[in-house]
């Protein structure tokens, strides 16, 4: 199991890590550099307080409920990518 986790974690960490970076510049080139630092800044706030959000709040809500929400919530923001 240990094996599984660290080549997905790799696979993430060079594939999708390349392509936000990938992502990042295209982004820096359309609307500048100061920007998009702004809002890389914003959205690494914004993951890490939800980070610690949900790994504390296992014992105010139960993981069965978070486990779900977070589905839901990454099922309506796939629908609404792919509509565009």
């Amino acid at each position: 199991m240990g094996l599984i986790v660290f080549a997905t974690s790799l696979k993430f960490f060079f594939v999708e890590g390349g392509e936000q970076f990938i992502v990042g510049i295209q982004t820096g080139k359309k609307i500048g550099l100061k920007a998009t630092v702004r809002i890389t800044i914003a959205g690494i706030s914004f993951a890490v307080i939800l980070f610690f959000l949900l790994f504390y709040s296992h014992t105010l809500i139960s993981t069965r409920w978070l486990e779900l929400a977070l589905g839901i919530a990454l099922y309506l923001f796939a629908a609404r990518c792919s509509k565009r």
